[in-house]
């Protein structure tokens, strides 16, 4: 307990007035909201009551009850009952501004304005929050006033506009450090990371969330769960934004491990949702349908629309990446019931708020009514809590001596008796494994063990062994059948438990009351609930010694595994890095030789004595074409190896895409020629497109490989069609903001869907090539296999993205093949930098 609770307390112990124990009870309830929902509810529930009876009859104590209300919704807004918290909020707000209560006012005007944003209704959550900061400026809150700017902030980062947004949430910071607000420095820094991330700087975001994470870790006040889940979240967030993806899977499963901790289903959601967009990215599937169809069953259960929503807009994306038209065709239709079921469920949820604010005095008697319906709800409720309680306390360790203390002394917080007693049937005999409430004129036999004639029908044990049901005996003294054991007083009432594992009873609890005090049924039926808890948490320990022995084995096992791995990997590298400084050093070694063959080659083509011989022109000519063709094989080879020792200098300018794409075309005019090929620019398509920041001789490259690329697959007569498009918000999650995409479609024999990223790899190439093809277009004519593993490095260069699409491959029917390559329309590099190096 804070040393704030703790002080709180204290107060509302000395409190000498029916109205300062009203006060009190509120302040409390307000400290507690983000920890103890339970408690914060009932201690505004019981200072509503307080407020409307005496001696505040017939005038009720306004203040205190309003109080009340918003620290009711206070606690439903950690609880994610965000209609809940709306509604007891706006009726606050109605209460304070009707006697004109000014004081209290920026936490109402707070709670509704959170409360209408998380139900999607931004414009006029933004309208409660400029009329908390008014408020909060008359008043001379400071604390009303930052919290203001959070909201705000939130909810322009809600509409898009990131800009307005970091401005808030700065000064909201700034706010809250002069206070010294440690949560809320905390929770500030978390929305700045987030908004910085959104307006293209995720390193900085990153920066801002890591610095959120030190605040919690060196503060001396304990943060919560929540708090910690949270900064997880934009810290996953923004290494996801930095495609640094092992990293952002980490943080947000430490988010929904931290959530679950908390019951937290929102941000267990949020963080599941994010992994799913992750796996996403990865092109592994099965892992994102897994999380999205998770974060979908807790939306469902806390009947998050909006959840919901975009649990269904994930699943249609991933069944149609799965080509599974009919779950993704059913789940886009859900998705667009979803979203009609929003728009109707805000309109509904506006009347109601309006009845809210102007409820009648017989609205309010009647919410008492339901109040005391209440009070004896949460006594059942409370209850199942402790039950849940005590069963995680069970099961949370394996260690056999450990759980078998916690029964009796967890089974004593429920039910009370003066012994008790946990036996193991042992064939013949029950043994005593656990004791409590034993003394000195109380002792379990010496051997711990009592011996059990199943025979004998008037046995405790014996009924209880056969019928495998609970057994009371009211005053023992009156019962024949009592088996007196030595070392023990006989008790005044007795109950005993069976512990059953399977469809066999493996022994009891026995727990005895010294004077004549029966169990009655309430008692029997917790006692045997609790006994099934007992029977796991036993369970788990005796097997968890079996699992230790094996996992002792696996580890063995995985250990030998691990250090062949490891060997087999580091050979692997080491033909990795001798293929590469080969290729280096072969190109380099080559480069000389075939420039000096190529320039005295033309210099021969040149010489009138040879240009005037036809015979040796065409030889010349050959020679001279076959040492271009060389020399375009190795300058891709070190360009390839460039790539990989990520040294690619490149100089970022200015150019038209259209321009740069029509160089291209002009370029392989003569192959397009040769091959009797189509090859289309969308021009008014492609001329729209905004200007771009690249390197223009790499982009060239890029465009080049891909186009030859589609020239070689494709029979000859084939279509070429090239066209592009732009955006500013990305179409889909895993894709930049402010990017153009160009796409080069052609008619040729496609590919599989297995190569779809190998033909990306070095020196792969599919189907079976022309191997002694020199030609660079020829159909399916061989090559060094490098010419769409250099595209694909040059655009990661650029932070842009390349892949391919293709129903497959089949060389009759040509389905032909999709290249997409993504570029960001600005290219953003640290300062003083003009050279980009491959992502």
């Amino acid at each position: 307990m804070s040393d704030r609770i703790k002080n709180l307390e204290a107060v509302l112990q000395n409190a000498n007035t029916p109205q300062d124990k009203i006060d009190a009870l509120n302040e409390l309830g307000w400290a507690l909201r983000r920890d103890d929902f339970t408690r914060t509810i009932e201690l505004a529930q019981q200072t509503q009551k307080l407020a409307q009876q005496e001696p505040f009859t017939p005038i009720p104590y306004h203040k205190g009850f309003a109080n009340g209300l918003i620290n009711e919704a206070g606690a439903n807004l950690y609880r994610a009952n965000f209609g809940v918290t709306l509604s007891k909020s706006l009726e606050a707000v109605s209460i304070l501004e009707q006697h004109n209560i000014r004081e209290s006012l920026p936490r109402a005007l707070y709670l509704v304005s959170v409360a209408y944003g998380q139900l999607g209704n931004v414009s006029d959550a933004l309208d409660f929050s400029f009329r908390q900061l008014h408020v909060s400026d008359e008043l001379e809150d400071l604390e009303g006033r930052a919290t203001a700017l959070l909201v705000i902030g939130a909810h322009y980062d809600d509409m898009g506009n990131y800009k307005e947004s970091l401005n808030y949430l700065t000064q909201c910071l700034d706010a809250f450090k002069k206070l010294d607000k440690t949560y809320w420095v905390i929770l500030s820094y978390c929305n700045v990371s987030e908004v910085t991330r959104k307006l293209g700087d995720p390193q900085k975001g990153l920066e801002h969330a890591l610095t959120a994470l030190s605040i919690a870790n060196n503060s001396s006040q304990q943060t919560s769960h929540r708090i910690n889940q949270l900064i997880y979240i934009k810290i996953g967030e923004a290494h996801m934004a930095l495609n640094q993806l092992d990293e952002a899977l980490k943080h947000m499963q430490a988010a929904i491990d931290y959530a679950k901790d908390v019951e937290d289903p929102e941000t267990a959601i949020q963080a599941m949702q994010s992994i799913a967009q992750l796996y996403f990215r990865l092109n592994e599937y099965d892992k994102s349908l897994a999380y999205v169809q998770s974060a979908l069953e807790w939306a469902q259960k806390i009947k998050h629309t909006a959840h919901i929503y975009r649990g269904h807009e994930l699943l249609a994306d991933i069944y149609e990446k799965q080509n599974d038209p009919t779950q993704a065709l059913y789940h886009y239709r859900q998705f667009h019931i979803v979203k009609e079921s929003m728009i109707n469920e805000e309109s509904k949820q506006q009347l109601e708020n309006l009845q809210v604010i102007y409820r009648t005095e017989t609205a309010q008697k009647e919410a008492e009514y339901y109040a005391s319906l209440y009070e004896a709800e949460q006594a059942r409720r409370e209850l199942e809590s402790i039950l849940n309680q005590i069963g995680r306390i069970l099961t949370s360790t394996l260690n056999l001596n450990e759980v078998l203390d916690q029964i009796l002394a967890q089974l004593n917080k429920l039910l009370s008796f003066d012994r008790g007693s946990l036996l193991l049937w042992r064939t013949g005999e029950l043994e005593f494994v656990a004791t409590r409430g034993y003394d000195s004129a109380n002792t379990p036999p010496d051997q711990h063990r009592i011996p059990v004639d199943l025979d004998n029908d008037q046995d405790v044990f014996s009924r209880i062994y056969k019928s495998q049901d609970p057994l009371a005996i009211e005053d023992v003294t009156q019962y024949d059948g009592w088996q007196r054991v030595e070392g023990l007083t006989t008790p005044g009432s007795w109950l005993g438990l069976p512990l059953i594992r399977g469809q066999e009873v493996t022994g009891m609890l026995s727990l005895a009351r010294n004077e004549v005090k029966p169990y009655d049924d309430e008692d029997i039926s917790i006692a045997t609930t609790f006994a099934s808890q007992a029977v796991i948490a036993l369970e788990n320990a005796r097997l968890y010694n079996q699992v230790q022995q094996f996992n002792q084995y696996l580890e063995d096992e995985v250990q030998k595994r691990t250090v062949a791995l490891q060997e087999a990997y580091q050979q692997l590298e080491r033909l990795d890095r001798n293929k590469a400084d080969f290729i280096a050093v072969t190109a380099h070694e080559l480069r000389t030789p075939i420039t000096i063959l190529k320039g005295y080659g033309q210099i021969l083509e040149n010489d009138p004595s040879v240009r005037s011989d036809d015979y040796r022109n065409n030889l010349v000519s050959g020679i001279v074409s076959g040492a271009n063709r060389l020399y375009e094989i190795v300058n891709t080879m070190l360009t390839m190896v460039k790539i990989n020792n990520q040294s690619l200098e490149m100089n970022p300018e200015t150019l038209s895409i259209f321009q740069l794409l029509d160089a291209v075309v002009v370029n392989l005019e003569n192959d397009i020629s040769d091959r009797q090929q189509t090859v289309t620019l969308d021009e008014d398509n492609l001329r729209q497109l905004p200007v771009i920041e690249g390197d223009i001789s790499t982009l060239k490259t890029v465009f080049s490989n891909i186009v030859m690329n589609a020239i070689k697959y494709t029979p000859d007569h084939g279509q070429i069609h090239i066209h592009g498009t732009s955006w500013q918000a990305p179409p889909t999650p895993h894709l930049p903001a402010n990017a153009i995409q160009i796409t080069i479609s052609d008619t040729g024999i496609g590919i599989n869907a297995e190569a779809l990223e190998l033909i990306f790899d070095k020196f792969y190439q599919t189907g079976e090539v022309a191997t002694h093809s020199s030609g660079r277009t020829k159909f399916k004519g061989g090559g060094p296999g490098l010419g769409l593993a250099i595209a694909r490095g040059i655009i990661e260069s650029h932070h842009g993205h390349l892949w391919a699409e293709s129903p497959g491959h089949d060389e009759i029917n040509c389905p032909g093949s999709d290249f997409h390559v993504i570029l960001p329309i600005k290219q953003t590099r640290p300062q003083n930098q003009t050279t980009l190096t491959p992502a």
